[in-house]
């Protein structure tokens, strides 16, 4: 069920429920779609080089945001509605913020145009090389 609600003090609409990963920054909601705020993670068609060598980043990105909210119960907080049915926002798992988890483990890049939120997160990713900063 597709819970909506607009926050009192602030007058920022949430939709909470049970998620799956769309792709590696896009979460359904009840079939609702939310692109997480702030990140950009390769599509799931989208290929890396690493090694000189195409792996299917893209695809490890997606399943890598379903092992974190794959049937959990997910909390988005909307900045912005980008289509009919469509709506961009900071979600949260519990108290994991999931667009800093996945910089974090390196399956997406911060979007500091939008914000420098997740731009540290983005810094240690890359200086342990972890998902798509990995370089072997």
């Amino acid at each position: 069920m597709l819970v909506t609600a607009v926050a009192a003090v602030a007058d920022v609409e949430s939709i909470a429920g049970t998620a799956r990963a769309f792709k590696g920054d896009v979460i359904i909601i009840d079939g609702a779609k939310v692109t997480l705020f702030g990140i950009s993670a390769p599509a799931p068609s989208e290929q890396c080089m690493k090694a000189g060598k195409a792996w299917p980043c893209g695809v490890e990105a997606k399943k890598a945001l379903a092992d974190l909210v794959d049937g959990g119960h997910v909390v988005c907080w909307i900045k912005n509605k980008v289509g009919h049915g469509s709506w961009q926002g900071t979600c949260a798992l519990g108290t994991a913020d999931l667009g800093e988890a996945m910089v974090r483990a390196g399956w997406a890049s911060a979007v500091t145009d939008m914000t420098n939120a997740y731009a540290a997160a983005q810094a240690e990713a890359q200086s342990n090389h972890k998902g798509i900063w990995e370089v072997r």
